[in-house]
Parts: structure tokens; sequence; C-alpha cells
């Protein structure tokens, strides 16, 4: 298996992340909100889906999910998620937001400086108001954007540009 070196920075940028920084609280239960402000965070919830983990006024906030997780930051200066399939991604005003997520991922980011996202097949996004923001599409998705300036990636394809900021791979418009 082939990991592109976004994938090998990410999974570098998580290890120093989860030595550095506090885990999730012992009481982060599936489908239960958990809860992270004014520090550096990490959530480890590689073996539990349906994980909800929350960072707000942070300087860096990091999880790994399975599936179902609803993962989302706001106010702070780097966001660095990853989860597998039905999950969602919700960034607000955030320096950095990083997400790869596999099928059927909801991703927003909005307000922030930079947003770089991967997702699985069947997937959507939408970048309001970010400085900039690269998508890269796994399968089939739809991009909604109206950054400063915006890149969607198709992996199998060329995107389509649908107007009016909406772009689509792998579908019609």
């Amino acid at each position: 298996m082939r990991l592109s070196p976004m994938k090998i920075l990410f999974s570098a940028l998580m290890a120093t992340l989860a030595s550095a920084s506090c885990e999730a609280p012992r009481n982060c239960a599936p489908n239960t909100p958990c809860e992270c402000q004014d520090a550096e965070c990490f959530y480890l919830c590689d073996l539990r889906d349906q994980c909800m983990p929350h960072c707000s006024n942070f300087q860096t906030c990091g999880a790994t999910c399975r599936d179902g997780c609803v993962h989302s930051c706001e106010e702070g200066q780097q966001c660095e998620v990853s989860c597998r399939n039905d999950c969602s991604v919700n960034c607000k005003t955030v320096g950095l937001c990083r997400a790869h997520c596999g099928e059927q991922c909801q991703a927003r980011c909005e307000g922030s400086s930079v947003c770089d996202l991967q997702v699985g097949d069947n997937s959507s996004v939408q970048c309001l108001a970010a400085g900039s923001c690269t998508v890269e599409c796994l399968g089939s998705c739809e991009v909604g954007c109206t950054a400063g300036a915006c890149q969607v990636n198709c992996v199998n394809a060329t995107p389509t540009d649908c107007g009016g900021g909406r772009w689509v791979c792998g579908r019609g418009c």
C-alpha cells in the first residue's frame, strides 16, 4: 500500500500531537460531546465509533476516529482530523483546517485561513469565506466553495465546474 506524502505528514503530526498534548477525557463516550477549551487537545478515538470531539479557543486540536464521528473546531489555530466513513467535520474560524475522511463525509470549513480536505466517495464539502480551500475527492463528491482560492482535484477524473462556486467529481451537475 502506497502512502501519499500528505498522509505521511499527517501521521507524523498526529504522533507529535499525541506525545505533547492531552488525550480525550476518560468520559468521552459514543454520541456524547467531548469538550476541550483553551488547550492543546488530541482525541484518540481510533477504537471507537460515533465520537463527538469538540475544540474551541485552542492552539492545536487533533482527532482520529473510526466511523460516524462528528468533529468540530472553533476559534483556534490548527485543527487536524482523520476519520473513516460517515463522518462530519466542521471547522469555523480556524487558521488551518486539515481533514482526511472516508466515504460519505460531510465537511464544512468556514471563515478559516486554509482548508485542506481529502474526502472519500459520496462526500460533500462546503468551503465558505475561507482564505483558500483545497479539496481532493477520492470518489464522487460535491464541493461548494466561496473561498478566496478554490482548488478541487478528482482522483480519477477532471472536476466539473457547475457554476456558482459548485464543483463535482464523478457525477453530473
